[in-house]
């Protein structure tokens, strides 16, 4: 299949997964990280397994594309955001992943949420090509396509919400939630917090 029928196919796929079209059993995959997440899979994942974490941070690196301020409480300020980086292995080639990052608020309320939909396949002997192809939740005709090169069989996914003061945020728990191929995958809880009226952070957003 040629570049520009691999991205075809692969917006008609993420199309169909955004309408809520998609259908079917959960997947290996989710299976095989729900029970890890969960606890109930001690045993060291084998080798070609798929495997998937979700780190959040401040900030990423320009440089290195790494998370930088690790955490699960972060406060609001002038200017703040909270990254969420999912960190995939053991994709199978050639087999389309359908991500949904999802942002939902302290009652439980979904603010924001991406589309992606993943593609790997070895390049050479010694590289991998993964197209990712981006979805914009508010248009379905807005498509992003990115092609990334490594070493190794792996890729991530990035996602940002605005945490700004002047968005008027509500504090508490807060969650990111994945879902792979429609059937929920990782869930991160975070607690947001917003700093009293008289404090200088206020006083900056507001000036």
């Amino acid at each position: 299949m040629d570049a520009s029928a691999l991205k075809k196919w692969m917006i008609a796929v993420l199309l169909s997964s955004a309408l809520g079209l998609a259908t079917g059993c959960t997947s290996p995959e989710a299976r095989q990280v729900s029970a890890r997440a969960s606890g109930s899979d001690q045993a060291s994942p084998e080798e070609g397994e798929f495997q998937a974490s979700l780190i959040l941070s401040r900030k990423i690196s320009r440089k290195s594309g790494r998370p930088i301020g690790e955490g699960d409480s972060f406060r609001s300020r002038s200017k703040s955001s909270v990254h969420a980086t999912l960190e995939c292995a053991g994709a199978r080639p050639r087999r389309p992943y359908t991500f949904h990052l999802v942002w939902v608020n302290p009652d439980g309320k979904e603010l924001y949420r991406k589309y992606a939909t993943v593609v790997q396949e070895p390049a050479s002997e010694q590289e991998f090509r993964t197209v990712i192809t981006w979805l914009d939740a508010e248009d379905l005709h807005k498509v992003k396509v990115d092609t990334v090169l490594s070493d190794q069989p792996v890729f991530n996914l990035q996602t940002r919400f605005n945490t700004s003061l002047k968005r008027e945020r509500d504090p508490g728990t807060w969650e990111m939630r994945v879902y792979l191929d429609r059937r929920h995958l990782l869930t991160r809880a975070f607690e947001l917090t917003v700093p009293a009226p008289d404090s200088p952070d206020v006083e900056t957003a507001s000036s």
